[in-house]
């Protein structure tokens, strides 16, 4: 497809939607490998940790951090033509 890979969206540096990328994803650094190696009978617990530190963050943060990544793809989408 010609609107790219959402990956390669960027965020001004210090929006606060940026700020909210780099805290999920610090999350997600800690927590995936420790899931994906999670010994036997682990992951639950593991996983629980994962989403409660997820919800750490607050709802309406999350909320428009994927509303801005949302925006951005309608926008590739629509700028390639559509689906």
């Amino acid at each position: 497809s010609t609107y790219f890979p959402a990956w390669t969206i960027t965020m001004p540096p210090d929006s606060p939607e940026s700020i909210t990328g780099t805290r999920i994803g610090d999350v997600r650094r800690r927590y995936i490998p420790q899931l994906i190696m999670a010994p036997r009978g682990q992951y639950d617990r593991i996983w629980n940790e994962f989403i409660a530190e997820i919800n750490q963050i607050p709802q309406r943060d999350r909320d428009a951090h994927t509303a801005f990544l949302q925006r951005e793809i309608d926008r590739r989408v629509e700028a390639a033509g559509g689906y």
